[in-house]
């Protein structure tokens, strides 16, 4: 074939033509190679041409002799370049590998790294855990066999559980990232704080294949920033409060205003206090006293604890409970009140009452003596008009007597003088005895008293006259707010251990906000049927105060419309003496 003339050659050279610039933009060193071997192979033709024509035209005769040196030359050309493209492809491929090798060890890199710091499980798209990290196992307390399988759930402490779960498996679901702090439960039941983040991983063709969960324990970082607010808060209070802890009675933290108190009156400095225990006789604190009450802590129920103590002469209130979270271990808080200045206003007031009730009494029973003398005819026949005027005189001295003498009374409870020697007695006598003494009541306010359970002896240690008090007080209250011809219902029934007076009443009931104050000092409910009744509001604050001091309880059940049930529970004669012989107990008579 004859070299390109005319615009036109060969279709071999023009495929040579085309492939020389491809391969030499593509591959500029190598060319150098490929050009070697081309002018060897040109020079092979030239040296060994005529050989090679000689052999090619016995056995390829139709082949023209003129094609032999450009066939020999393009068969080595493409020879050599298809070598070049194994060398190159295998260079590419080592070339690959590296740098897979190089991508797996920065995965396991950071993999690693991970795996050191986070809490890490995957998951399937349903929440199955599949898999989970040395720290999971660690933070959570479960062993791997007994966790996989299970569902992520099972972690979650907060109550919307099922919806706090459901949320994250939902956005994951859409693939879209979770992330925020979430309240978790170990294995052994500790709530653990934990700022997480979810990530969904798709398939290729969009499908949601797995979870996987990155957390951060942030449960120290949280009770941190909870004490800090919480000695803020303390630190503005003007009562001294002290957390310490139990046994040792070691301070481990006080609020300004105890820090103070210890500077003014012991001379510690600001930090002292946390090498000093309760115990120390500098502080003059009655820490035996401290311990007793802190071992009733937790019994029946009990979260807090206030008593009376006195402290450099001075009385104080001391409230003590169990610190509730944020402490890694158990401690207890205690304030302190200096309550010295209300207790002297509280004995003034009481003495000004005392004094003031008795130097009424005195005129007030005059008066009404004398009225009633006056409404018995000792004077002779009044007129009409005259002895309705003297029955509202009488009326209103005899309350006011009574109001004095409720005044008195509860005078004498709360300074703990009260005579009330204790006796044995028989209840269901007492309950018959109060039956007579206040059917006056009954037929004032037209009401018939029926009693129920009176039919055996019930052994009380306890004062007959402030007991029937406690009744007359209960019968009259229910008499009044009784409608007409209503029946009060006064039962004995047995409780166990005590012995239940009850006396219920027809009336329209108490509400429940009324029934939470009913038993304060000068509180009188207010009925629901909106009619006004007589009375002090002391008498069911005495009422109460006598029934403690006889080691019993009182309570109220009412429902608005149907009636009011005031119950009474006295220890029997075997628990009174116990009942009688603690905190607050009944003082016999000199």
């Amino acid at each position: 074939m004859r070299p390109c003339s005319g615009g036109t050659c060969s279709p071999e050279r023009g495929i040579f033509l085309e492939a020389v610039p491809m391969v030499c933009s593509k591959y500029k060193k190598p060319l150098l190679v490929v050009v070697t071997a081309t002018l060897a192979a040109y020079g092979m033709s030239v040296f060994f041409g005529p050989e090679l024509g000689a052999w090619l035209e016995r056995h390829f005769p139709n082949l023209e002799s003129d094609h032999l040196r450009e066939h020999v030359l393009l068969s080595v050309l493409l020879i050599l370049c298809f070598a070049l493209a194994v060398m190159r492809g295998g260079q590419l491929s080592k070339l690959e590998s590296k740098l897979l090798k190089m991508k797996d060890n920065e995965l396991v890199f950071q993999e690693r790294a991970i795996n050191e710091h986070a809490i890490v499980s995957i998951s399937n798209p349903d929440g199955r855990i599949l898999e989970v990290n040395d720290k999971f196992v660690a933070a959570f307390g479960y062993a791997r066999e007994e966790i996989l399988g299970q569902s992520q759930g099972i972690l979650y402490a907060d109550n919307d559980t099922d919806q706090s779960f459901e949320k994250v498996k939902a956005k994951a679901a859409g693939g879209k990232i979770s992330s925020g702090e979430q309240v978790l439960r170990t294995k052994s039941g500790e709530i653990r704080q934990m700022q997480c983040t979810v990530v969904p991983l798709m398939d290729t063709d969009g499908n949601h294949i797995k979870n996987i969960s990155v957390r951060t324990d942030v449960t120290v970082a949280r009770r941190s920033e909870a004490l800090e607010q919480l000695t803020s808060l303390l630190d503005r209070l003007q009562d001294l409060v002290l957390i310490f802890r139990p046994g040792s009675l070691d301070i481990i933290y006080a609020n300004k205003a105890a820090r103070d108190w210890f500077v003014e009156h012991i001379g510690w400095d600001e930090r002292e206090y946390l090498n000093r225990s309760l115990s120390d006789e500098s502080l003059d604190f009655n820490y035996q006293e401290l311990e007793d009450y802190a071992a009733l802590l937790g019994i029946d129920g009990r979260e807090a604890m206030v008593f009376e103590s006195t402290q450099y002469g001075r009385t104080v209130e001391v409230n003590l409970q169990i610190a509730q979270g944020g402490f890694d271990e158990e401690v207890y808080i205690v304030v302190v009140r200096d309550i010295t200045e209300r207790k002297e206003i509280e004995q003034a007031k009481r003495e000004f009452v005392a004094v003031v009730s008795h130097e009424l009494r005195t005129p007030l029973t005059a008066i009404k003596g004398s009225l009633g003398l006056l409404r018995a005819g000792v004077a002779g026949e009044l007129p009409e008009k005259a002895v309705a005027v003297l029955d509202v005189a009488y009326r209103n001295s005899e309350r006011l007597l009574h109001m004095v003498n409720d005044m008195l009374d509860l005078e004498k409870i709360e300074a703990g003088k009260m005579d009330c020697a204790l006796d044995m007695l028989d209840l269901t006598e007492l309950l018959r005895e109060a039956l007579l003494v206040n059917k006056g009541y009954g037929d004032e306010y037209e009401v018939h008293f029926r009693s129920v359970g009176f039919d055996q002896p019930c052994l009380v240690r306890g004062n007959e006259m402030r007991l029937l008090q406690v009744m007359t007080n209960l019968m009259s209250n229910a008499a009044k707010f009784s409608p007409r011809h209503g029946v009060v219902t006064i039962r004995l029934s047995d409780e166990t251990d005590a012995w239940r007076v009850s006396v219920s009443d027809d009336g329209p009931g108490i509400s429940e906000d009324a029934r939470e104050t009913i038993f304060e000092k000068f509180r009188q409910a207010e009925a629901v049927d909106g009619k006004s009744r007589k009375g002090t509001g002391l008498g069911l604050s005495i009422v109460k105060a006598i029934v403690e001091r006889h080691g019993g309880t009182i309570g109220v059940t009412s429902e608005v419309g149907r009636g009011t049930t005031f119950f009474v529970d006295l220890p029997k004669l075997d628990a009174a003496r116990q009942a009688v012989d603690g905190p607050g107990h009944l003082q016999a008579a000199e």
